[in-house]
């Protein structure tokens, strides 16, 4: 800790002590002296997050690799259960985070930094969560386990609707949600169980064709306050917010929009997407 106080001191002088308490202070004075210390240390550089298992999760904060096995959530709180070699583990968003990471959804491959274990997994302070490669939309009679189906709604019921003629959707929770979909339209959900049948539960997220667009990313290009796509010969501009959540990032401060959609591109491109809340 002594190490680390005097390199802090390098980089604030004589203004460290009160660059300590003004940390303090944004966290109303939980925190110890030496708890700050760590945290403006981490914040200049000081301390790297290192990398390693799901399971080998400790108290000081490190990076994960893993796969969104299932997506739960109530009301202020979402939890993303991760999988990694059969390995899975609860991580816990509440308040502002679960809202921030709502676009997540089973099969998402992601990049966790900053996490910590108490009783679960959680973000430590300026942890954020990454998608990797995102999860396929699949048809519903390609869909097994976990994950994220798109297709005509061919016939409905009070808690049901079956989708392409080939699977029924049964709604877990929520039952009224089925009567505000028509036969006929299409329909995306994410976050269902597929087996025989399909199930929703309070996490799954149903979006109306309409309010989704699907199709094969064409194209995709940075401009100046967000990103211009192309789906199926269809060009839709996206402000910052928009676009992170289509490409499935919290944008760090310090990493411009443009070098995320480098990094996502290839990613991205002749592969089927979701673009939600369109018209």
């Amino acid at each position: 800790m002594e190490a680390l106080y005097e390199k802090l001191r390098e980089i604030y002088k004589e203004k460290l002590e009160e660059m300590v308490e003004k940390k303090q202070a944004e966290y109303h004075f939980l925190l110890t002296k030496n708890a700050a210390v760590k945290l403006l240390a981490w914040e200049n550089g000081l301390i790297k997050d290192r990398e390693t298992s799901l399971k080998e999760v400790g108290k000081e904060r490190c990076i994960v690799h893993a796969k969104v096995y299932k997506v739960k959530s109530g009301y202020n709180w979402r939890v993303i259960i991760l999988e990694e070699e059969g390995h899975k583990e609860a991580l816990l968003l509440k308040g502002k985070e679960a809202k921030k990471y709502r676009f997540i959804k089973a099969g998402d491959k992601v990049m966790v930094k900053g996490v910590v274990r108490e009783d679960f997994l959680k973000l430590a302070y300026g942890g954020y969560i990454a998608v990797e490669e995102p999860s396929a939309y699949v048809k519903v009679d390609e869909a097994q386990g976990w994950c994220n189906v798109y297709g005509k709604v061919t016939g409905k019921g009070s808690d049901w609707i079956e989708i392409d003629g080939k699977k029924t959707l049964f709604f877990k929770e929520g039952k009224d949600r089925a009567a505000k979909i028509e036969v006929g339209c299409e329909v995306v959900a994410e976050n269902v169980y597929a087996s025989s049948s399909l199930y929703a539960e309070h996490s799954s997220r149903i979006f109306k064709r309409g309010k989704v667009v699907v199709g094969v990313l064409k194209s995709m290009e940075a401009v100046e306050g967000g990103v211009v796509v192309d789906i199926d010969g269809k060009r839709f501009t996206l402000d910052e917010n928009r676009a992170c959540a289509f490409l499935g990032v919290s944008l760090p401060k310090d990493i411009p929009l443009s070098t995320v959609v480098k990094l996502k591109k290839e990613m991205l491109l002749n592969k089927k997407v979701v673009l939600k809340e369109v018209g």
